[in-house]
């Protein structure tokens, strides 16, 4: 499998859907942007990271992986399922590869600690950064939504008579 190199390259939080949060990466190679929806209390773990480098939820992780003699080497993004996103943190001890999954904003507040490269697999940035007509806009798939997220939408799409939306996004819950 492909993969290419992504840099966070902001946050950003819902102003009308209020269970929105959202890490935004772009692919270095292409500059497409990759929106991945998380949990409010990771948005705000990656935040504390960004701003004052507080990496207090990860520093467990990485001195148990020191004593075991586990060198980082990069986190792989993994697909969606029902609207929750997890990585592979990747170490290497000799000739062997170590990989242990995390929920994606520890991943990432790891990825930065560590100082290690951020990838996503190709199939993966395809599906799931498709650009609008406006520059400054981001398509993002239901799969990549959240449960809670998705209902609020559901609703929303309802209230403004939008019924093709309402239904696509009635049959992703009806999905999970």
């Amino acid at each position: 499998m492909a993969y290419s190199e992504v840099n966070l390259i902001g946050l950003t939080h819902g102003p009308e859907m209020h269970e929105a949060f959202i890490l935004v990466f772009e692919v270095k190679e292409t500059q497409r942007i990759v929106p991945i929806f998380v949990e409010k209390e990771g948005f705000e773990m990656v935040e504390a990271a960004l701003q004052s480098e507080n990496y207090a939820p990860v520093r467990l992780m990485h001195l148990l992986a020191r004593r075991l003699m586990l060198v980082p080497q990069r986190m792989r993004m993994l697909k969606p399922v029902e609207g929750g996103t997890s990585a592979l943190v990747n170490y290497s001890r000799g000739e062997e590869e170590i990989s242990l999954c995390v929920p994606i904003c520890e991943a990432v507040v790891w990825a930065l600690h560590c100082g290690v490269p951020m990838v996503i697999s190709n199939d993966y940035i395809r599906a799931f950064s498709r650009m609008s007509s406006d520059t400054h806009a981001v398509k993002v798939p239901v799969e990549g939504m959240p449960t809670k997220l998705l209902q609020e939408a559901l609703a929303s799409a309802v209230e403004a008579e939008n019924f093709e939306l309402a239904s696509r996004l009635r049959d992703e819950l009806n999905q999970r």
